[in-house]
């Protein structure tokens, strides 16, 4: 069995996250043993979720280590705008 890691924002809003459970739901679970992580813990989907799909959330130390990570805050999207990810491709963005 191998085990897939999925990262997200979150499981609020509506159509790429409902398309994402629905995509996780339809996953082989004796193929695959499924995690998903999430930045925040906006889980209003979360219902439709297979119980067996596990769901961890990432910890920030501070709201701008947090905003770092989100493509939605400024220091973020100056990230994602630079050419610093071409240097530093660990940075989730």
């Amino acid at each position: 069995m191998k085990k897939l890691l999925v990262v997200a924002k979150s499981l609020g809003g509506g159509g790429s996250e409902v398309a994402l459970i629905e995509f996780l739901n339809h996953l082989d679970r004796s193929k695959y043993d499924v995690t998903l992580l999430l930045l925040d813990n906006d889980t209003e989907y979360s219902y439709r979720l297979k119980k067996e799909i596990k769901i961890e959330y990432i910890k920030f130390d501070n709201n701008f280590y947090r905003s770092l990570a989100s493509m939605y805050a400024l220091p973020g999207k100056i990230i994602k705008k630079s050419n610093l990810i071409n240097i530093y491709p660990f940075i989730i963005y």
